[in-house]
């Protein structure tokens, strides 16, 4: 009888400690692209109805103030109670909105569990 050779032993154990962990990596991986996806389909639809909301409420003087939001001088602007940035805010929100749903789109697009 030939005595079982060690090192393939160690090699055996190895391969399955690696695979074993390379499932869990896995399992967990996919579980936590789902946890994301939910995440950013709950951001979105919280921002399209912010945003539909705004539009709603808005009167179109107040809309065309705020996308047509262009500084008078070059002076530095004065950070006064937040004003300047709930302006620079509002035109975040109407000109770029359409952007970052598609980045954020996209993004899922890419990683998305298979």
């Amino acid at each position: 009888m030939t005595a079982p050779n060690i090192e393939e032993i160690v090699n055996q154990r190895v391969e399955s400690i690696v695979q074993n962990i390379t499932i869990k990596m896995e399992q967990q991986t996919t579980l936590l692209i789902e946890i994301f996806q939910k995440t950013i389909e709950n951001l979105v639809q919280y921002l399209v109805s912010v945003f539909h909301q705004t539009d709603l409420k808005k009167s179109p003087n107040r809309k065309c103030q705020m996308i047509n939001f262009v500084p008078p001088t070059n002076n530095p602007m004065q950070w006064d109670a937040g004003g300047i940035i709930k302006t620079v805010f509002a035109v975040f929100l109407f000109r770029e909105f359409p952007v970052v749903l598609m980045y954020l789109l996209i993004f899922l697009l890419f990683f998305a569990p298979s």
